[in-house]
């Protein structure tokens, strides 16, 4: 009869143990509940933001559809700040959600792996006793026992007692395996909670810059309609004379092409770099909608977003190169080669967030759309050029990247 109550002793401390186990997970549902209650609260301050956010641009659209004159220029640039300073408090508060899912998945990390070590405990207690009821045969046992029932009462002890043991590692996996999920998940949230705060520096960048915008076009009219007439002119004669000598020299380069030396274009071989509508396309700009007299020839695509959205590489590669061309040509710019003669490039950015020489990889956040350079409005202009074509020129605006250009739509 003493392995019997050696059993029972054992039962009674896995009842014990699964007891203690309901009382830790309801003291974890209070905490896990609490933190659901935070997140939900900054999802609905966000999407309050998002829509303040939304009006700015349907206001920035429709002043751009009027003439363009110093006042709604000037109209332009303010709700353009103003929708900046919104899009900032929403990364704050979309940070503030991510660091509150982070604490969420490392409370429920630590809370697995104590419950591990109770298990793994429990489990050692629970084979401990099982090796020391069958230290002995069975005929030694039967013989032990004043009776045959209280053999028999024994044996299906062990059995049951077994059989719970087989249970308890199964949960032990399942436990093990939820584990390495959450893992997972927590280093993802943390590689996003790295780009949300790469990008909020970015948006106050882009905020800084737009406030400068205006700064410097308050001090050149001096709130004048006729200087800002002017200045528009002058700006415009240069960028046009500069966008026909980028279509010169790459209408050459892109004879020089050689397809054999290419990938083979396919769909999804590289990755859209952000989000938005396709504005412009690849082509002669008499079939791509853009008609006017400074370039007959569109080097890639457009695609309209607002100013600060997050731009992405489109694929791993290297930063060969970055620049800023101010009011002309790309503006603020960023060169990739991917290392298999394909060079990607990324312009009219607000901010530009690698530097020459980094790495990166597919989906990596570089930069914020803008509307530097000669742009009618926000949008990333995206080109892909054979590498072998591709070079950097020096010239009295700043860097300009030169090359023989390809469809980006054959690839992406």
């Amino acid at each position: 009869m003493r392995h019997i109550k050696k059993t029972d002793f054992f039962l009674t401390l896995i009842f014990l143990i699964a007891i203690f186990f309901l009382f830790l997970k309801n003291s974890q549902a209070s905490v896990i509940e609490d933190l659901k209650t935070q997140i939900a609260q900054k999802e609905s301050e966000i999407k309050e933001l998002e829509t303040k956010a939304n009006n700015y641009k349907i206001t920035i659209e429709k002043t751009k559809k009027e003439k363009n004159t110093l006042a709604n220029r000037l109209k332009i640039l303010e709700n353009e700040i103003n929708k900046l300073l919104v899009e900032i408090s929403i990364t704050q508060k979309k940070i503030a959600e991510k660091k509150l899912r982070i604490e969420e998945l490392i409370f429920g990390i630590n809370s697995r792996q104590n419950e591990i070590e109770k298990q793994q405990e429990s489990l050692t207690a629970a084979l401990q006793s099982i090796y020391e009821g069958d230290s002995e045969p069975y005929f030694v046992k039967f013989l032990k026992n004043k009776n045959i029932s209280g053999f028999f009462n024994q044996i299906e002890y062990l059995v049951l007692f077994q059989s719970d043991i087989s249970q308890e590692l199964s949960a032990l996996k399942a436990l093990k395996e939820d584990l390495e999920t959450k893992k997972d998940s927590e280093a993802q949230k943390q590689q996003e909670l790295g780009e949300l705060e790469e990008e909020l520096e970015g948006k106050k960048e882009a905020m800084d810059l737009e406030k400068n915008n205006k700064k410097d076009l308050l001090k050149i009219t001096q709130k004048k309609e006729s200087k800002y007439q002017n200045l528009l002119a002058e700006v415009q004669k240069k960028r046009e004379e500069i966008q026909k000598e980028i279509f010169d020299l790459e209408d050459k380069l892109r004879l020089t092409i050689d397809p054999a030396s290419l990938p083979q274009p396919r769909a999804g071989f590289l990755l859209k770099p952000t989000v938005g509508r396709l504005s412009q396309t690849y082509g002669p700009t008499s079939l791509t909608g853009f008609t006017n007299h400074a370039y007959k020839f569109h080097n890639g695509i457009d695609i309209a977003g607002d100013t600060g959205q997050p731009i992405f590489a489109a694929d791993d590669g290297q930063i060969i190169a970055i620049g800023n061309n101010g009011n002309y040509a790309y503006g603020r710019w960023i060169a990739i080669d991917h290392g298999n003669n394909l060079i990607t490039l990324y312009a009219h950015l607000s901010s530009i967030k690698k530097n020459p020489g980094q790495t990166v990889k597919r989906g990596e956040f570089i930069g914020l759309m803008g509307s530097t350079g000669f742009s009618t409005g926000s949008h990333l202009h995206f080109s892909l050029f054979a590498g072998n074509t591709f070079r950097v020129e020096e010239r009295s605006f700043g860097s300009l990247p030169i090359g023989g250009s390809i469809d980006p739509n054959n690839y992406l």
